[in-house]
């Protein structure tokens, strides 16, 4: 039988496609068992996560705890409550947030809110331009971002409010993304109506003292933070900064402060436009940097007579945050 030339080619090709299909089936087995260790890995990590042990994980776990007292009694909408519920599935995420809202206060002197933190999420994350979102997130906390100085300080609080979830070994992710139906017009009308509010109330005291006092040590920088570079300025912050100021201000001649902590309180429970304001960012941040006078002996020896939560509450906005627990214990 003579030697085909063409069938030992066909042969050896046929023996070429069986090799390189055992090659592909090979292939094919070592990928499956790869992508099988693979999600084994995922999921053993999984299961580490929601039982590890370490006392590194048990401190964060204690965040959570620490989360959800801070949050008790608060009026939370749907958007912070998804908000926080997916927060508290990652421990360290939880850690990393309050550690961020307790920095922003002893580093920089910025009160932000539990329930802020959602919308500060959202805008920092938005594809809103970058001078917006420092508008936006200056409403909403108070801080000044003014210049390279705040640009920097914005870059810093937006990275560290992003790393929050986005580190790795986090377990929430951009799952986290409340606040979609910000309204960001309606959020700075509402704070520039608020600060309205209580610059009228300020500037009132303050321009009834400049009348009768114009020859004042004082007279000019008062009038300075009543002008065009203070409160009336067109710069929210600015605005904002100098209200601080003139809350805070006690010039010669006078007691008091021409702000008071106290008639603020008042003012938001019979002005519908500051509802709310006391609890805010910029409300806390006004309250807690006031210079509060020395305790009057009297007023506390009528609080030991007449203990409340209503009285500690007007105690503590005469004579400091805190200051009637710290006199008279729980």
């Amino acid at each position: 039988m003579a030697f085909s030339f063409a069938g030992f080619n066909e042969a050896d090709d046929e023996k070429r496609a069986r090799v390189r299909e055992d090659k592909l089936r090979e292939d094919d087995l070592a990928l499956a068992r790869g992508n099988s260790l693979f999600q084994l890995g995922i999921a053993k990590r999984e299961a580490q996560n929601k039982f590890k042990t370490s006392d590194k994980y048990l401190d964060a776990a204690s965040s959570v705890v620490d989360l959800t007292q801070r949050l008790e009694g608060l009026d939370l909408t749907e958007d912070q409550q998804t908000y926080f519920n997916n927060l508290k599935t990652d421990p360290f995420a939880t850690q990393e947030a309050l550690k961020f809202i307790d920095e922003q206060e002893t580093k920089y002197n910025t009160v932000l809110q539990l329930p802020d933190l959602p919308a500060v999420f959202n805008i920092v994350n938005s594809s809103t331009p970058v001078k917006e979102k420092i508008d936006l997130v200056e409403a909403i906390t108070g801080a000044d971002l003014r210049g390279k100085e705040g640009l920097e300080r914005f870059y810093k609080l937006a990275n560290e409010i992003t790393d929050i979830v986005t580190v790795p070994g986090r377990t929430v992710f951009t799952s986290i993304t409340p606040g979609s139906r910000i309204n960001k017009t309606a959020l700075l009308t509402e704070q520039e109506a608020q600060i309205d509010a209580i610059i009228g109330d300020v500037a009132t005291e303050a321009q009834i003292w400049l009348k009768n006092n114009s020859q004042s040590n004082d007279a000019s920088e008062v009038a300075n933070l009543l002008g065009t570079e203070g409160i009336k300025s067109k710069d929210g912050s600015i605005r904002k900064t100098s209200l601080i100021a003139l809350f805070n201000y006690k010039p010669e001649n006078m007691d008091k402060a021409f702000g008071s902590p106290l008639r603020l309180y008042n003012m938001t429970l019979f002005n519908p436009a500051l509802k709310g304001f006391d609890k805010s960012s910029l409300g806390q941040l006004i309250i807690k940097n006031f210079d509060y006078p020395p305790v009057d002996e009297g007023l506390l020896t009528a609080l030991r007579q007449n203990d409340t939560p209503e009285s500690r509450i007007q105690f503590d906005l005469r004579f400091g945050p805190g200051k009637a627990k710290e006199l008279l214990g729980n």
